[in-house]
């Protein structure tokens, strides 16, 4: 929360400089950028059933990591994310006046109905593999933890600056949905794995 203060005094600086509806990076992010969370979540409803209704034993060690990707995907990209969008009613840079009046900093939400910018639902998408290193990290796997921790916030960073070029996002929105992400993650992989069910 702390880095969003930070940056916050530049986020319309930042989207100024880099934001183009036209840029590969910006609409291949768009195109993808949540593919990797959606095919975590249908890996994870795969290995559920393969446990449930077939009781396949090999699959049952990754059965907690499936219930914790479902929980995290449910928990910040649907409930969290989507609540905030549509009730915070920031208005995403690409539909600023060019004027730039109708801009408004995280920390002051327009309301209901005024956009949809804060957080990032794709950046949150991202994030919801921030649970594989903290689950392998548990597991007392600590390369694969720590290998898997750079390719999830490498991704992340990426999906992060492509929604900021397409002017989809502002630094702030992507940074809280990256935070919020990785947060959840850890709290909930320790819980989880405290409490195994």
């Amino acid at each position: 929360m702390g880095l969003m203060f930070l940056v916050s005094p530049y986020d319309l600086e930042i989207s100024k400089a880099l934001a183009d509806r036209s840029s590969w990076d910006g609409i291949l992010v768009f195109r993808i950028g949540e593919l990797p969370g959606w095919a975590a979540i249908a890996f994870s409803l795969f290995i559920l059933a393969k446990t449930h209704f077939q009781n396949q034993a090999r699959w049952n060690y990754y059965k907690p990591l499936a219930q914790i990707i479902l929980l995290q995907a449910l928990l910040i990209p649907l409930a969290v994310t989507q609540s905030l969008k549509y009730l915070w009613g920031r208005t995403r840079f690409m539909h600023l006046t060019p004027d730039f009046s109708n801009y408004t900093p995280f920390y002051s939400p327009a309301g209901l109905g005024d956009g949809a910018s804060f957080p990032s639902g794709h950046v949150a998408m991202a994030a919801v593999l921030a649970c594989i290193p903290f689950f392998l990290w548990k597991e007392k796997r600590t390369r694969a933890a720590y290998s898997s921790a750079v390719v999830v916030a490498l991704w992340g960073v990426f999906v992060s600056w492509g929604r900021i070029r397409s002017g989809s996002h502002y630094l702030t929105d992507c940074v809280m949905s990256l935070g919020l992400g990785w947060l959840s993650a850890a709290l909930i992989v320790h819980l989880m794995r405290r409490h195994p069910g």
